[in-house]
């Protein structure tokens, strides 16, 4: 039952998402939370990825460091040997942003990059998702963004942690 509905979950996320990363200060439709908070959560949506998908995504959460977010972006599933490749895991993803002196072709690195690692704590809160679908991994809902001082092997880190609305 629980996978069918995270499956259904995010077949809604594959026909509503956007291809450009949106900022913006509206709220979703959220009948349990209180309408003055839902209205000043900040708010992010469309594909990330590496470089520049990823700078403005990283910009966004770093900016918002100790808030609540919503989130409802994406990326895409590519060979691990491609240049867009965002390498992830169970509970995180990283996103290089910076790779001005990489001159080899393939997969971004610490040799050349710089970039941000996020870890995912979805925290089982309903309306949180972290999960792939038809070749996309997806990340969707109200978040807690909990920034971490210092860089290590050329990327900050983050997490986000699952929360409700208020």
């Amino acid at each position: 039952m629980q996978s069918t509905l995270l499956l259904t979950s995010l077949s809604v996320l594959l026909l509503g998402c956007q291809s450009t990363p949106s900022i913006s200060a509206e709220p979703p439709a959220s009948p349990s939370a209180s309408l003055a908070a839902v209205q000043q959560t900040p708010r992010y949506s469309g594909q990330i990825g590496h470089y520049d998908l990823g700078e403005g995504f990283s910009d966004f959460l770093f900016e918002h460091d100790g808030q609540v977010v919503y989130l409802d972006v994406f990326f895409t599933d590519e060979p691990v040997e491609s240049p867009y490749a965002v390498s992830y895991g169970e509970d995180w993803f990283s996103l290089w942003t910076d790779c001005e002196g990489q001159t080899a072709p393939g997969a971004p690195s610490a040799d050349d990059c710089l970039g941000v690692s996020i870890n995912v704590e979805p925290a089982g809160q309903p309306g949180v998702i972290w999960g792939y679908n038809q070749g996309a991994q997806y990340l969707k809902g109200y978040w807690l963004v909990t920034a971490h001082p210092g860089m290590h092997q050329g990327q900050l880190s983050l997490t986000l942690s699952g929360t409700s609305a208020q």
